[in-house]
Parts: structure tokens; sequence; C-alpha cells
């Protein structure tokens, strides 16, 4: 304001304003009266115990036999596993089917079409479940969170339960569990085999398509076997353990063309729902298995790494209280102990190369790129593209929704650097090929729909490199650093 102002100007604005507030008030009251009494199912917490309050304000726990707990999809095998896992522990949990046109269709509606495939599948399936559930039942939908890191994945359940509430979706609700809080109401242990499992087996259900004489066959006997794992961990067989031992004994007497160790692997990296979502992926591994390429997908227990790497160093300065440090170093731990334990089973595959993730050495190959600082999955993106090419891969494709940030900031950054010069950076090694410059690198979005031409070709130009790569990797295998 100052003294060319008219005092007529400044009484208008002051009475628009007015107006504006008045319109608002009005609103919010034709708004609640419209909403009646409708009341969301929400999850409460007593002393270490959760447990649902449903829409007719009925206290469940959530082992509760009304009560199931829905896991979104992230891999057919990853969460089946999962979900078993904690029904073993009395909890009914389910996991959601692979997404669909229709999923998407539902999240498509519900949202403004600005958010990223992952909240619109995610929404979608939560609507699906919810036209689908039984009156008496009460759906709670699982939802890992992640507070730290440029991406909005943590306002998803904010989303989801205005949703609710603004649709009146009566007896379902969002369980929010953040990472650095251990995912706590849950056997994590149990949870956290499932995922490992799960990663692994979908990894050597890859190799079977590429490397089996029988390949339609070899399925066949994979998905017995895996049907009688999931038996295992919901304590409905013999142990989990027990079954996987069998597991890799059956699945090593089926046929193949050639060891893995000649095989042509691609490495698909990126952001975590995407890359385990073969819907959001549109099932690039089955086109790269056309081409005679095994691929390994990063793995989930990747994260669960990282967020110990976070406990340990403190690299966002979040002062995690003695008590809180007491509490979760138990259950970093145990991800070690499980992922160490399944491993030494399962090095006895031969369709699967047995390596204990290692996000220390994933974030070292990064962190001249970028400060660990900035949480999220850039940096993991990053180091684990530069740390697999010519390692055990001769291709690194990242995967990511569309307009993604952390996705392009990752694709902006290995563009440039993944070259020759770029690995031998990241891993202080000398790299001896020869006549070897760029390596192959492809970045993908995807935002549900299939993928277009450009994308096809860009594919096709690819996996030329990697064969050539491929190559050079065989000719050189016993001194390529």
């Amino acid at each position: 304001m100052d003294s060319h102002t008219s005092d007529v100007g400044v009484n208008t604005r002051i009475e628009a304003a007015l107006d504006i507030m008045r319109a608002y008030l009005q609103f919010e009251e034709h708004r609640k009266e419209k909403q009646g009494e409708f009341r969301a199912a929400e999850i409460k917490k007593e002393g270490r115990n959760y447990f649902v309050v449903t829409s007719l304000g009925e206290k469940l726990s959530l082992r509760d036999k009304r009560v199931k707990i829905l896991f979104p999809s992230m891999g057919d095998l990853t969460m089946p596993l999962l979900a078993a896992g904690i029904s073993s522990s009395g909890f009914n949990g389910i996991s959601a089917n692979v997404p669909t046109m229709e999923e998407l269709r539902y999240g498509r509606a519900h949202s403004s079409c600005k958010e990223c495939l992952p909240l619109q599948l995610t929404v979608g399936t939560l609507i699906k479940y919810a036209k689908e559930k039984v009156p008496d039942e009460v759906m709670v939908y699982f939802m890992p969170e992640n507070r730290q890191g440029p991406c909005r994945f943590g306002q998803y359940t904010v989303f989801m339960k205005n949703l609710i509430r603004k649709e009146k979706i009566a007896d379902t609700a969002v369980f929010t569990a953040y990472s650095d809080e251990g995912y706590p109401g849950f056997p994590i242990l149990r949870a956290v085999m499932g995922i490992i499992a799960g990663d692994i087996l979908d990894d050597i259900r890859n190799a079977l398509k590429v490397l089996a004489v029988d390949k339609k066959e070899a399925l066949r006997i994979f998905d017995k076997e895996f049907e009688d794992l999931r038996l295992a961990f919901s304590n409905r067989g013999k142990s989990p353990l027990w079954q996987m031992k069998r597991l890799v004994k059956n699945l090593n007497e089926i046929p193949i063309k050639y060891p893995l160790s000649k095989a042509k692997i691609i490495s698909m990296i990126g952001e975590i729902y995407v890359r385990r979502d073969s819907f959001s992926k549109q099932r690039l591994e089955d086109k790269l298995a056309d081409k005679g390429f095994v691929v390994r997908v990063a793995p989930i227990v990747e994260w669960l790494h990282y967020m110990v790497y976070h406990l340990k160093h403190d690299v966002l300065d979040l002062q995690f209280s003695l008590m809180k440090k007491t509490m979760l170093y138990p259950k970093a731990y145990g991800i070690f102990f499980a992922e160490r334990m399944i491993k030494n089973i399962f090095k006895e595959s031969k369709l699967y190369d047995a390596e204990l993730v290692d996000v220390d050495d994933i974030i070292a190959h990064a962190e001249h790129l970028m400060s660990p600082k900035l949480g999220g999955e850039a940096i993991l993106t990053i180091g684990s593209g530069l740390k697999e090419v010519l390692h055990r891969a001769c291709g690194v494709i990242s995967v990511g929704p569309f307009s993604c940030m952390p996705s392009r900031l990752a694709e902006a950054i290995l563009s440039e650097e993944m070259n020759v010069a770029g690995k031998e950076a990241a891993s202080k090694k000398k790299v001896r090929i020869a006549g070897l410059s760029h390596l192959p690198f492809l970045a993908i979005e995807t935002d549900g729909n299939k993928f277009p031409p450009i994308i096809e070709s860009k594919l096709e130009a690819f996996c030329l490199q990697a064969n050539r790569v491929h190559k050079k990797m065989i000719e050189h295998s016993a001194n390529l650093f």
C-alpha cells in the first residue's frame, strides 16, 4: 500500500475477500451436511498393537477373520509370498492381482491424471477390491511409505484416505507403515523372507524363459514348485527353507541349452514399483527373453538395505534416538540374516547367480555424481546401473513412471556416465576391453499404455549394442578389469 492507493479499491478488495470466506464457510457446512454421519474406517494403535475401527465404530484386531489385509501388486511372485508369510502369523493377508487396464481406468477416474502411474494403479486396485468385498468384510490396504527424498510417494496414503472419505467407501482403511520405523505391526522376518525369495524366483523364471530346452514344460514345473513354496510360507506344508531346497533341486533337473554364465544378462533398474510390476513395464522382460536376454531385476530388498544404510549413517540427519535405534537394529540385522540364509540355499541353483546386496558399494559407485544426502531411489538407480554393467550385465535398462523426478534425475546422469570412462570412475578399476566406448543403456518412462514406436526402435538398437558388448565380455571374461 502507498499514498496512491485508492481507499475505494482497498475496501472493494476487503469486501471481496470477506465474500469468498463466507462462501467457503457455507460450502463447508453444505459438504458436512451432505456427508451425513459417514465415518471412514481407520487404523489405531495401542501400545505395540494395531487394530482397525470400522465405519460403525467397531474395534477389530488386525487378526480378526473379518479383516483382510491387501498388499498392492509388486510382482506376481514376491507379493503372494509376502502375503502368505503374513498369514502364517494369524493375519488374513492377500496380494492384489497384477493390474490391468481396469485398475488403470479406476485410478484415472479418481485422480487428475497428472499423478504418476504407481499412484493410479494402487488407487485403482483399492477401488476395485473395495467394490468386490463382501458386506461384512473389512479391508485394510497396506501401503509402505517413505518420508525421505524428492518423491510424492509419501502423499499416496493422504490421497487414498481423502478418497475413501469423499467416495464414502465403508469399512476400508489404509495402513501406513513407514520404512524408517521398520514397518511395525507385522512379523518382519517372515515377510522379508518372502520378499527375498520372490525376487530370486522372478530372476530364475526369467532365466528359464531363455535357457530351458522346453520352455513350456520348464514353466509348468516352476509354477508347481512356486505354489508349494507359497503354501509352505503360509504354514500349510513343509518349512519354507526345506521347500526352497527342494525347489532348487527340482529346478536344477530342468535341461538347459547353456549355462547361466554364458547368458546375455540385462540389468533392469529404476523406480521400485514399476520395475517389479509386469503391467507397468508392459512385460518388457518377455520381449527381451524373445531376443535371448535374461533380465535380472533390482530386488526389493535393496530398498530395505538402503533404510539400514540410513539408520547406520543418518545421512538425512534424522537423529534417531537411542530407543529407536535399539528397536530398529534387530530388524536391520534380521534382514541381513534372512538374505544370507536364503541365498546360501539358492547359490546351489544353476539358474541364479547368488550375490548379497551391498548398498554401501552401490552408493560408492554413485556418490561422486550425487550426494547421498539427497535421499530416494535416484542414487540407488545410478549406483546399481554403473555397478552392474560389465560386471554381470551387458546392458542396463532403467524404467520409471512418466514424469517421475527421481527417475529423470537418474536418467540424466546415467546417459552421460554410461560409458567406459564412467564405469572406470565409478568402480575405480581399469576396463581392459579394447574397442569399447559407450555402454548399452536405455531409459523408459511408462504411463500404462503400450510403448510407442520410438521406444520399440530404441529397444532394438539397445539389443544390438548389448549383443556386441556381450561378445566382448565373453572374449575377455578372464581379464575384464
